[in-house]
């Protein structure tokens, strides 16, 4: 049974997706809801609150999806599922909260999450370097070469629905490996 604070948090969610966050009132989000807007102040105190709380919500999932295994096709692919359920889900608050995030401070911490996720996301493929499965370059650079297109098909979807379809976590992951992938007959080229 989904909780109260659930049922709000994803109603915020919503909302600020639909609405923008200027236009995600106390009592768009209750009637979204379907609770009274008192309880939504019983529960978070503020709308500051609750849309903390959702954003981090949102954002915690990826965190247990990011772990350094022995296969890095194994552990980018379940990076990028959960990534594009996400993206799939959410992208209209995507666009708000890249759109809105200069003038409203509550985005702040999504994208504090969005940096420090993107930075794991690089320590993970450092660690893949390091196990001679990837070939050196920025980790940095190669978890934004992952997550771009990712990101811009949630753009364009956004703009043009069925334009395009985000890719199989699967084969987005080999498309990314393609060139990147080391092979044990090229790793000694790297000793």
């Amino acid at each position: 049974m989904v909780t109260v604070e659930q049922q709000l948090k994803d109603a915020t969610l919503n909302v600020i997706a639909a609405h923008g966050l200027k236009g995600a009132t106390t009592r768009r989000i209750a009637e979204t809801a379907g609770v009274a807007e008192l309880t939504l102040f019983r529960h978070f105190g503020s709308k500051a609150s609750l849309i903390e709380a959702a954003l981090l919500d949102l954002t915690s999932a990826f965190d247990e999806h990011i772990h350094p295994g022995d296969d890095v096709a194994t552990d980018l692919t379940a990076f990028v599922s959960v990534y594009t359920k996400a993206l799939r889900t959410q992208h209209r608050l995507l666009v708000v909260a890249f759109a809105e995030a200069q003038r409203h401070a509550e985005f702040s911490v999504l994208l504090r999450a969005q940096t420090a996720r993107l930075q794991k996301l690089a320590d993970l493929i450092e660690h893949h370097q390091q196990a001679r499965q990837l070939r050196p370059e920025p980790p940095r650079e190669a978890a934004l070469a992952l997550i771009g297109p990712l990101v811009m098909t949630a753009l364009v979807l956004n703009a043009q629905p069925g334009f395009v379809t985000l890719p199989a976590p699967h084969d987005h992951v080999r498309a990314f490996l393609a060139g990147r992938q080391l092979r044990p007959d090229n790793q000694q080229e790297l000793s």
